[in-house]
This record gives structure tokens, C-alpha cells and sequence, in this order.
């Protein structure tokens, strides 16, 4: 028996051998899975991308449809897409997708763009009235004039006409005087006084008298308190409009618009103003004609006188005759000359022979 156990010795030996090693393989393979379990990182394979920042450029727009610039997304951590799940940290990022092309009508949709409301500048004037104007009166002076009359188809009859203006700078007066040469004597044929005060809308009559050679001395009364004319000729009263005049003031009132404020008196334009004479009051429209070459006496070689020429043509129901008026910028704006046509035919000249400003007289 003993011979018989060694004899089956090598036999059992390489059994155990194999059996040995096979425990020590399994032995081997569970210390390598177990030590690549230990190492292996179980995290989620889903990684957080950080929140991609936009460059985006605004370029304003209309309502017509059409493409506008690209709009691209860059971002600085992580790629829109990666191959697969159980990618390795540290492998190449994917490139970001462009933007598709937006349309105006896209980007309005997406950040509701309004047209803005259109803005209105108001209006700005000088003064809280158009027909107001800043002040510049012509000096105080004394004017002489030489005076033709002449009827129609007839010769005329020549005089002389003083015609004294003063102002305060607060108020004003007024006076006319014409008179008429007859042989060796001078005959007053008329008289016209006016005086006021100096207000927003340039003279402010408060009172006009006409005396004639033929007639009674007659007055027309302007009060501003509420703002009523009234004629003593008639008894009439009427409504006293902003810058109403008589018919001696209407002469320094268009003087005092020229030193104050000449583009109203640019050649083509009207200007309206009311007048009271006589029994009653209405608007003298006058329009400005053009500048002249004036022959004038105050010239200073005997030559022209560059002047405006403005005309009040006749006005059915109201006059029938056509006043004109010439002023003489170079010479302060004052009236230099003066026609009144009536519907017969009939002239009455007034042309300026001198002026001698004055000293300013205490009222």
C-alpha cells in the first residue's frame, strides 16, 4: 500500500499544483477588480456647463423686412455636444453652433421692439404775441414837408406841412399842421394832434383831435380799460383791436415796426393794422411794395434816397382812397413821403424837405 501511494505521488502532486494555482489566479483577479473598484470615480458622467455668455450687438432697424448681421453664441467652457457619455475629462470641445440668420420681424418677436412715439417741439416765440415786438422808437424831430394838392385836370395848389414828434419813451404826442400859400398869405387849412402812451404793441393812442379850417374841432377817444374807440363826429362806438391807431400815429407806428423789427416789413408782405378817422374805425392793410430810389432833398448830394414803399389800396365799403407811404431806413425809418389818392382823381403830396431830431420834451 505504501508502494502504491508513492507510486500515485506525481499524479496527486500535479493535481494540487493545479489546484493551487488556480486559487491563487481567482485570488489575483479579485484583488485587480477590486483595487480598479476602489479607484474608479462614480460620479455622473453629466457635466454642468457653465451659462454662455453673449456678445450681442444691437443695430437699429426699419419695418421692411430684411436680413440682419449674424448674432453668435461663444462660450468658454464646454462645447454644445461630445461624443458619448463616458468620454474622458480633458478631451477637445465641440465648437459652437452659429446662430441661424434672424429677420427684423424674428428680433421684434423675440425682444418686442416699438417704433417710438415721434416727438413735437413746440413752437418758440420771442414775446407771448406774434404782433408783439421789442421797442426801438425813432428819436424825437421835427419834420418839414412841402405839399402839393391838385384836383384832377387841374394845376396844384402848393403849401407847407411841420409835422412834430415826441417821445418820452413812456408816452408820445403828436401834431400836424398843413397851411396852404394864397397869394401874399399862408391859409391853416388843417391840424391833427395825437397823444398816448408807449405800450406792448408799440403807441397807444388815448386821444386824436382833427381841426379844420371849415368845421368844428372833432375827437376820438381810445380806452384801453375796455378797450373801446369812441368818436365824438358820431357818438359811435366801436371795439378797440391790439395796436390800434389814428391817422396821424399810423405814421411813427410803421416807423417804430421798421427800427424795431424790419423783417416785417420785407418787401411782399401785408401788414394790417386798425386806423380810427373821421366817424369810424377800420383795418388799413398795407403792403410792402419794394425799396426805391426816392428823389429827396435829404439826400446828401441832392440825388435819391433808398426808400420802402408801402401801399393801403382802396377798400369797398370803407375807402375809397389809396394812401402811400415811403420810409427811409437810413434815416431812422421816418416817413420821407406821403400820397393819398382819392377815387376823383384827386392828390395830396407830402414830401420831406428836413428832418432836425430834438431833444426829447418833458410831458
Amino acid at each position: 500500500m505504501k508502494a502504491a501511494f508513492f507510486e500515485n505521488r506525481p499524479r496527486f502532486k500535479s493535481k494540487l499544483s493545479r489546484t493551487v494555482a488556480f486559487l491563487c489566479a481567482t485570488l489575483a483577479l479579485h484583488y485587480i477588480f477590486l483595487e480598479s473598484a476602489g479607484r474608479q470615480n462614480w460620479t455622473s458622467t453629466q457635466q454642468i456647463v457653465d451659462p454662455v455668455p453673449l456678445s450681442v450687438h444691437l443695430q437699429a432697424i426699419d419695418n421692411s423686412p430684411r436680413e440682419l448681421s449674424v448674432i453668435r453664441a461663444r462660450s468658454s467652457t464646454a462645447g454644445e455636444s461630445r461624443k458619448s457619455a463616458t468620454s474622458k475629462a480633458g478631451k477637445a470641445r465641440a465648437k459652437a453652433k452659429a446662430i441661424p440668420t434672424l429677420t427684423s420681424k424674428d428680433v421684434e418677436q423675440e425682444f418686442k421692439f416699438e417704433n417710438p412715439a415721434p416727438v413735437h417741439l413746440p413752437e418758440v416765440t420771442t414775446a407771448s404775441n406774434p404782433d408783439e415786438f421789442i421797442l426801438r422808437l425813432p428819436p424825437s424831430a421835427e419834420i418839414n414837408m412841402e405839399v402839393s394838392y391838385a384836383k384832377a385836370n387841374e394845376s396844384p395848389t402848393r403849401g407847407a406841412a411841420n409835422l412834430v414828434w415826441n417821445s418820452t419813451g413812456s408816452s408820445y404826442s403828436l401834431s400836424l399842421k398843413v397851411s396852404v400859400d394864397v397869394i401874399v398869405t399862408t391859409i391853416n387849412l388843417l391840424q391833427l394832434n395825437s397823444e398816448g402812451s408807449i405800450g406792448q404793441f408799440g403807441l397807444a393812442p388815448t386821444k386824436s383831435e382833427d381841426t379844420r379850417r371849415s368845421r368844428a374841432t372833432t375827437a376820438i377817444h381810445f380806452n384801453h380799460s375796455d378797450k373801446t374807440i369812441v368818436f365824438s363826429s358820431s357818438n359811435k362806438t366801436v371795439k378797440m383791436e391790439d395796436g390800434a391807431q389814428d391817422a396821424l400815429s399810423i405814421l411813427m407806428q410803421l416807423a417804430t415796426i421798421g427800427n424795431s423789427d424790419p423783417k416785417r416789413l420785407t418787401p411782399g408782405k401785408d401788414l394790417t393794422i386798425q386806423v380810427a378817422e373821421g366817424r369810424d374805425a377800420s383795418n388799413f392793410t398795407f403792403h410792402v411794395v419794394a425799396e426805391e430810389e426816392l428823389p429827396s432833398q435829404l439826400s446828401s448830394n441832392g440825388g435819391t434816397l433808398r426808400a420802402l414803399h408801402l401801399i393801403r389800396p382802396p377798400k369797398p365799403g370803407s375807402y375809397n382812397s389809396t394812401l402811400e407811404i415811403w420810409l427811409a431806413p437810413e434815416r431812422s425809418w421816418y416817413p420821407v413821403q406821403i400820397r393819398n389818392t382819392e377815387s376823383s382823381g384827386t392828390v395830396t403830396n407830402q414830401r420831406v424837405t428836413a428832418i432836425r431830431q430834438i431833444e426829447r420834451l418833458a410831458q
